[in-house]
């Protein structure tokens, strides 16, 4: 699909103290951070600075590329943000689909209730691969997002 698949490897662990500061600026509280804490922070900051890339990873991380059914997201993942030069370094789509594919089994085995991990991956495989609809309505150059709006989406739902 186009996503860069490399870089280093992504560890959710490391020293404490390394990560007290960005605990402290975004009000982590026993089991991770608030959702609700991030979308305040990028809200009122203003676009620039460590922190907002901090946030809006976490922001990322916690809504589109690994969500759970919880309301917050793990203190661990500040590990991987406190070099916010490195960001760009880290293997994200590895990770992403290891998460997913470990969420899916956790469903599959009925350890959870929720499916998790990063949905939009399996929604823009599902449409990019059925029938080569796309293919077929809009030429083969042109990519089938283009092709989406509610009309087309029920069509092949």
């Amino acid at each position: 699909m186009g996503v860069h698949d490399g870089g280093l490897s992504v560890s959710l662990s490391g020293q404490p103290e390394n990560i007290a500061t960005l605990k402290e600026t975004f009000k982590c509280a026993g089991r991770g951070i608030a959702i609700k804490t991030l979308e305040d922070f990028i809200k009122q900051s203003d676009g620039s600075g460590n922190d907002f890339k901090v946030a809006f990873i976490l922001f990322a991380l916690a809504t589109v590329l690994c969500p759970s059914s919880a309301t917050l997201i793990s203190a661990s993942f500040l590990h991987l943000l406190v070099d916010t030069n490195a960001i760009k370094e880290h293997n994200w789509a590895s990770f992403c689909y290891s998460r997913l594919v470990m969420a899916i089994s956790k469903f599959k085995s009925n350890e959870s209730a929720h499916l998790g991990g990063c949905l939009l991956f399996l929604q823009i495989f599902y449409f990019q691969n059925v029938e080569n609809y796309y293919n077929n309505q809009w030429g083969s150059s042109l990519p089938p997002v283009l092709a989406w709006n509610d009309e087309e989406i029920k069509k092949i739902m």
